[in-house]
């Protein structure tokens, strides 16, 4: 996409790399675009559509400080909360890359852990309402949780969405040579839910892969 319309730009224009990307493919298009006259900032963000509506996203930014500086009108425009992670393009990548690393572990073991409860028959509002108040709490439960208890929410993220991200967490840590056991574990349960036909839901809807898993069938 950057290299079909990269040729129409002007030199030294700059352009703002925001989508979920490794950091080995954000390092290359870096270097594509600068080969080609052009500036670059692998800027990935995180805080949703509700973020970027209010223009509180958090904006991870690799670049250069020259770079960095120069957007910082636009980046300002719909983040609040912006880190200059390097120099080089991709290490912007690397921190979201962890961000989701723990965003679909969070997600994944808050689905489990509902599941547990839901098996056991204890009331599910009144178990949320207790870990809201507990030390299991955490940002991603708060969120997810209440949606686990609907049959067919409003999907603001979908599952397959981490099947991209977990994925590229597993690509990367092979690339590094690193054993990641929690992140491939909620992978599989992210892929599993797709296979059961969930993959457009809610990633909330995670919890739907245990249930298939537990109950021999998908709910």
């Amino acid at each position: 996409m950057y290299a079909e319309h990269a040729a129409a730009m002007q030199a030294n224009t700059m352009l703002i790399m925001s989508r979920t990307q490794s950091a080995s493919q954000a390092a290359t298009t870096g270097k594509q675009l600068n080969d080609l006259g052009l500036r670059a900032l692998d800027a990935p963000v995180s805080g949703g559509v509700v973020g970027a509506e209010a223009g509180t996203l958090t904006i991870m930014v690799g670049g250069s400080q020259v770079d960095f500086d120069a957007a910082q009108t636009a980046l300002t425009t719909v983040g609040s909360n912006l880190f200059h992670m390097g120099s080089e393009c991709g290490m912007g990548s690397t921190m979201k890359t962890v961000n989701q690393l723990l965003c679909g572990v969070h997600i994944a073991a808050a689905a489990e852990a509902t599941h547990v409860a839901e098996n056991a028959g204890l009331d599910l509002a009144q178990v949320h309402s207790i870990l809201s108040v507990s030390a299991a709490n955490s940002w991603m439960l708060g969120n997810r949780g209440p949606r686990m208890l609907q049959d067919d929410p409003a999907v603001t993220s979908a599952v397959d969405i981490f099947v991209k991200d977990l994925s590229i967490v597993a690509q990367e840590a092979h690339r590094a040579k690193s054993g990641l056991p929690l992140a491939a574990a909620a992978l599989q349960m992210f892929l599993a839910a797709p296979g059961q036909g969930h993959g457009l839901a809610d990633d909330s809807q995670v919890i739907r892969a245990y249930r298939g898993l537990n109950r021999g069938a998908a709910t």
